[in-house]
């Protein structure tokens, strides 16, 4: 298993679903960027109990760390984090940053 921690910018609105089985999903992208690097955009997914919160605490341009696992496949055939956390920076959102 690879644990990541991402540091960024929400880039999408969320889209929300559920899985067959019924449970809450939502994925969205984040945005993260050093100073003078090329932006790297990363596919996240929340299931069950966090998606309530991603849905009532992000939005787009929220700027947060996320942190969750990676894992491959899925539809869209492509590596995603799937969250385990998150934590939104209040201060950033009212900067504008």
């Amino acid at each position: 298993m690879i644990v990541v921690n991402i540091f960024g910018r929400v880039v999408s609105e969320l889209q929300q679903t559920k899985t067959a089985s019924g449970i809450g999903r939502v994925s969205f992208r984040v945005e993260s960027a050093d100073e003078g690097s090329l932006a790297i955009r990363h596919e996240v997914v929340s299931f069950g109990k966090i998606t309530e919160c991603v849905v009532q605490q992000i939005t787009q341009d929220t700027v947060g760390a996320f942190f969750g696992r990676l894992s491959a496949g899925g539809p869209a055939k492509r590596v995603t984090m799937t969250l385990s956390g998150f934590e939104v920076f209040e201060e950033a959102q009212r900067n504008g940053q």
